[in-house]
């Protein structure tokens, strides 16, 4: 049974497109449901489109705040195991913490400057191959809070 994953992202969508390639094949175990992002117009939103991944675009200026933008972006979410940060360029609130406990991980080369060695995504016993200069933490709040996942080899498990 595959496990899916939301990918957050702001920018040009490097990370978003190594997690596209690393699960590419149908027996990698992780489907990637969606995309979420702040920027309408970021290049990310284009390699989804290719790559045939869900869009969902919120625009947090629309918002009386950002517990309504959250929960915009809640509610349109599909149903996933995992919610990967991957250069989405937003401090997460309460809204979206408590939609997915647990179930937040930052994957973006940000955190080299905390973190300037690690490079895995591990989510529930499947890993994805090392994303250049990137270090996964789980996601609890605040910014580069939580708790950094164990380094694993560059193996893909099918769960």
């Amino acid at each position: 049974m595959s496990k899916s994953i939301a990918v957050f992202a702001s920018g040009t969508g490097s990370n978003f497109q190594a997690l596209v390639e690393a699960f590419a094949q149908p027996d990698s175990g992780v489907v990637i449901k969606a995309l979420v992002c702040d920027h309408a117009l970021a290049p990310v939103v284009g390699k989804a489109a290719l790559a045939g991944v869900p869009i969902i675009t919120v625009d947090y200026r629309e918002f009386v705040d950002k517990a309504a933008a959250e929960a915009a972006i809640v509610s349109q979410l599909p149903e996933v195991d995992l919610i990967v940060l991957a250069g989405y360029m937003r401090i997460l609130g309460p809204t979206l913490l408590a939609a997915y406990p647990q179930r937040i991980i930052n994957l973006h080369p940000a955190c080299c400057l905390v973190f300037p060695d690690g490079r895995v995504l591990r989510m529930r016993g499947v890993m994805a191959c090392r994303l250049p200069a990137s270090r996964c933490t789980l996601w609890t709040r605040g910014l580069i809070r939580g708790k950094l996942l164990p380094r694993r080899r560059c193996v893909l498990n099918r769960v």
